[in-house]
């Protein structure tokens, strides 16, 4: 698998590490759910290249 780095504000790095104790959620879990939660697809089911796609378009805002 891929390795991808995702550079988040410290507030949202609190967040999600909250969220990764609260569910017992390993960090990358909890960030891979979320990624998939706010590109609106299964959390089951990674696909790389939309991941990139969706970062890089990001990155562009």
């Amino acid at each position: 698998m891929k390795s991808i780095t995702v550079k988040v504000s410290d507030d949202l790095h609190m967040q999600l590490k909250a969220m990764s104790k609260a569910t017992n959620d390993t960090l990358q879990d909890t960030i891979w759910y979320a990624m998939d939660s706010a590109l609106n697809r299964d959390p089951d089911v990674y696909d790389i290249e939309v991941y990139e796609k969706e970062l890089a378009r990001l990155r562009n805002l």
